[in-house]
């Protein structure tokens, strides 16, 4: 039995193996039939001790009667399928809807219209609607293991959440959004963690590791770089980024697609490695 809440994987994903029409009369009624195809129970398991539903239509559902907590854990599950290389977008609340599932199958259940998967959204026209994306049953199932295992880690759950909403917000074409999110990551995690590797480095002692640590971010960029950390590309990418980050903060300027799609992949490169080196840790896990 599951009470909570659930929303449409958008962009539009189907769960396991696509049916076909299999005589006349179905292609004629065959958005109909989709649409109840769609609704079959596909994973049903547990996340984090709560049931957790998914149908074959890729309707999600969580057994969490606290909405904003129901929106995070689905969010973490859509940070782990977008890692492993889904094109997955963050739940925003206005996208749950209450949801009922029990051993007969769905009691009840609404979702943000505007998240329709266009596969059976309009059941008017039988006779062509398509199924663009697929995903194997057991992989999403592995996702689900993997993202319970990985955001029992703050920093790797704060990680792939910021990743997340850095590509959703540039799949939406809100490159200032995007670029501030893809920042957060670069100065945050990836360049503090380098400036903090180099200055152990150097010292240990106590009063100086507080003092360089408490540099600026170009300070930081710039020793980096002519210590050989970071190398004359990644030196001139990162003024790029900022120089545009910039912009955006003091002067409201919307920075160029380009650049936002550098520091998205720049972004997903350092987030790709610290699960990594994680999971170096919590392969016995796995």
């Amino acid at each position: 039995f599951l009470e909570g809440f659930g929303t449409y994987i958008y962009p539009p994903l189907w769960i396991g193996e696509i049916p076909r029409p299999k005589s006349f009369s179905e292609k004629i009624s065959w958005s109909l039939l989709l649409w109840n195809y769609s609704l079959e129970r596909v994973i049903t398991d547990n996340y984090k001790k709560r049931p957790i539903v998914i149908t074959r239509g890729g309707y999600i559902a969580i057994g969490e009667k606290d909405k904003t907590k129901a929106q995070e854990l689905i969010n973490e599950i859509m940070s782990v399928m977008l890692l492993r290389g889904f094109d997955v977008h963050a739940v925003r609340e206005i996208d749950l809807g209450e949801a009922t599932f029990t051993e007969r199958g769905i009691e009840s259940f609404s979702w943000n219209p505007l998240r329709t998967p266009p596969f059976y959204a309009d059941r008017l026209f039988p006779t062509a609607p398509t199924i663009n994306r697929t995903a194997d049953e057991e992989k999403i199932k592995n996702i689900l293991r993997l993202a319970e295992l990985l955001t029992t880690d703050d920093r790797i759950k704060t990680l792939l959440s910021l990743y997340l909403e850095t590509h959703t917000y540039f799949e939406n074409t809100e490159f200032k959004q995007a670029l501030m999110m893809g920042w957060i990551i670069l100065e945050e995690y990836y360049i503090k963690d380098l400036w903090s590797s180099r200055i152990s480095k150097a010292t240990t002692d106590k009063k100086r590791l507080s003092k360089l640590g408490s540099w600026n971010i170009d300070h930081q960029i710039e020793a980096l770089n002519l210590s050989g950390e970071l190398s004359k590309e990644e030196y001139n990418l990162l003024m790029e980024i900022k120089e545009a980050r910039n912009k955006v903060v003091h002067e409201g300027k919307s920075p160029p697609k380009e650049i936002v799609e550098k520091c998205k992949e720049l972004a997903f490169k350092a987030v790709k490695k610290y699960v990594e080196d994680h999971l170096g840790n919590k392969i016995a896990e796995l």
